[in-house]
């Protein structure tokens, strides 16, 4: 009897334990979608459990959820396949998959799932007041390929709808819109806002004429934006940005903490920002689109170009009025052409602040490196704290008649604006304030028409700025010796008396043009008392560079130089351009094979003008 007892307790123990280990979704009503011919509503407060979509339909049949108020409803996408596409405007459009109602709606991705929409309607439409949330995390890896119809977002508003309250937490989705629709967010003539990614990798294209990557279909804004985390390529259709506005809409309230991002706007709209908008010169009439508007970026990789039309790698779109760019870290590639690279877009100003990140920023047109894109004035730019920033403006148009933009500043512009043909080149101003920098922050500054790759390659071939402000949070080591010759000045340590080593052309840097920087540098801060120029690994100087060095006494140069693994300085005061043994000098260098020398012979033949050669972190 007691062996009875206890054989059907073990059996109602094992099957408890069955119970608890089996998945979520075995326990999930299952609807195969094959043999639709027409739509199927499904009211997901009748749904006690999970719901499960799956099958492959190509009958033009889909989907409708109608969401459930106040609540959180999970339905599974497993290796589903619906494709409305062959259905028109009318009644019979069709979104193969739709959400309607008040309630909250999250979806499970499971294997490879594929929609793809009517015309008008978006691949995967959101309608339902609540918030769509799109996951993988249940152990069982997915994907969503989601295709809007012409107008019609990928996932978000169909024609004329927004698209809002969207996130992503996970999965590889490609989301493209529809002619004039977004890939994630608003359809044509409608926003996309309260975009949140948190994870996965998204590849969201604009559909043509119009369509935003992410944010507003054309005509529309995309607004409330923020990517958490993730790898995202966000790509504009015609006009549009790559993260922001629509063509014709503006880009507001972006803000990226991390990730690796990369945000490419099309013909006039920016990379991260304001679509293009047209340019109005009626006063009365107000501007419509363009602005790129609080745009916050605090972390992560991000690549952002505009594009030709005039747009800012990060900020406004052509003709949008302004560019407000905030940057507090991360690290950061902004391209621009007739836009600045961070700042405004064609006809646009720059309200810029960077107060730490690394970042490259330039203009392939006109444009500034970072501020007002050509023909704008009024721009306002601050570099403070540890930012480490890189910036070269565009090299402008001469058969134009468009000078050149400024590093960072104003774009170039001519002195007839209202010919182009006709005006003279006028290059854009400089306008910089740095008075926050840290020691630990620099700003370098590059020919105009310096690109992305040349800086990459060659950063010691610009000017450089530091500050002496000393950063608050970095700790100072304490001195470990007390002897006093680690504390003398430039003007009493000796240079080096060894011999000079053997240089030959190849390692030269004669084709540098010295004083361009030390101008770019100056105009950068006018009240500099002494300028850091970086030579990097190119050891061997030529009289002009030495005479460009001497020519400016107004500031002394700090000369950095790498050889062998070590750092060096060799500081050039001012001296007296005029005297015989500044002449004599020169004399000495003649007689340098090929008229040539290495830093380290240069302090030697300009000692006597109190030249001096220290070697850094000794």
């Amino acid at each position: 009897m007691k062996k009875k007892v206890l054989k059907r307790v073990c059996s109602t123990a094992m099957g408890a334990l069955m119970f608890v280990c089996l998945p979520l979704s075995a326990f999930a009503r299952e609807i195969d979608v094959t043999s639709l011919t027409e739509g199927l509503s499904i009211d997901l407060a009748n749904e006690t459990e999970d719901l499960i979509l799956s099958g492959t339909n190509t009958q033009n049949g889909s989907v409708e959820l109608i969401a459930v108020s106040g609540t959180d409803k999970t339905v599974i996408l497993r290796n589903l396949s619906l494709d409305s596409s062959e259905t028109y405007y009318g009644e019979e459009d069709r979104a193969a998959l739709s959400v309607v109602g008040t309630g909250n709606i999250i979806f499970e991705l499971d294997g490879t799932n594929i929609l793809k929409s009517g015309c008008g309607r978006a691949g995967l439409q959101k309608q339902n007041d609540g918030t769509l949330t799109i996951k993988d995390d249940n152990g069982t890896s997915g994907s969503l390929e989601a295709i809007g119809g012409n107008d019609g977002a990928g996932i978000g508003g169909k024609s004329g709808e927004s698209g809002s309250d969207i996130i992503i937490k996970g999965g590889t989705i490609t989301a493209t819109g529809g002619e004039c629709g977004a890939g994630i967010g608003g359809g044509e003539n409608a926003s996309g806002s309260n975009i949140i990614i948190e994870g996965g990798t998204i590849t969201a294209t604009g559909g043509a004429n119009g369509g935003a990557g992410i944010g507003g279909g054309k005509s529309g804004n995309g607004s409330n934006i923020t990517i958490k985390d993730g790898t995202v390529n966000a790509e504009a259709g015609t006009s549009a940005s790559g993260i922001g506005g629509g063509a014709g809409g503006d880009g507001i309230d972006i803000n990226i903490e991390d990730g690796t991002i990369t945000a490419i706007g099309d013909d006039g709209g920016a990379g991260i920002g304001g679509g293009e908008s047209s340019i109005i010169t009626n006063p009365n009439i107000p501007k419509k689109g363009g602005d790129g508007i609080n745009i916050t970026i605090s972390g992560g990789n991000v690549t952002a170009k505009g594009s030709i039309g005039g747009g800012a790698g990060i900020g406004g779109g052509t003709a949008g009025s302004i560019g407000k760019v905030e940057i507090s870290g991360g690290s950061i590639i902004a391209v621009g052409a007739a836009g600045a690279g961070i700042g405004g877009g064609l006809n646009a100003i720059g309200d810029v602040t960077i107060t730490g990140g690394n970042i490259i920023a330039v203009s392939g047109s006109e444009g500034a490196g970072i501020g007002g894109g050509s023909y704008s004035n009024g721009s306002s730019i601050t570099i403070s704290n540890d930012a480490i920033v890189y910036a070269a403006g565009g090299a402008g148009d001469l058969f134009m008649g468009i000078g050149e933009g400024a590093a960072i500043g104003e774009g170039g512009t001519n002195s007839n604006p209202s010919d182009t043909d006709n005006g003279v080149p006028v290059n854009g101003i400089e306008v910089l304030d740095i008075s926050g920098l840290y020691d630990t922050g620099s700003v370098t500054v590059f020919a105009a028409g310096t690109t992305v790759e040349e800086i990459k390659a060659n950063p010691g071939n610009g000017v450089t700025v530091r500050r002496t402000i000393p950063d608050p949070n970095k700790v100072t080591e304490p001195e470990t010796t007390s002897d006093e010759t680690n504390k003398e000045t430039f003007k009493n340590e000796q240079p080096p008396k060894e011999e000079p080593p053997v240089y030959t052309e190849r390692s030269c840097i004669a084709d540098v043009n010295v004083a361009a920087l030390i101008t770019a540098a100056l105009k950068a801060d006018p009240n500099a008392k002494e300028i850091n120029i970086e030579f990097g690994d190119n050891i061997c100087l030529t009289p002009d560079i030495m005479k460009d060095l001497f020519a400016d006494n107004r500031v002394a140069k700090n000369c950095m130089f790498s050889h062998e693994g070590k750092r060096y300085v060799l500081r050039i005061n001012a001296v007296d351009t005029a005297s015989a043994t500044y002449a004599d000098c020169f004399e000495v260098l003649k007689k340098e094979p090929g008229g040539l020398a290495g830093f380290k012979r240069m302090a030697q033949i300009f000692e006597v003008l109190n030249v001096t050669l220290k070697e850094l972190d000794q």
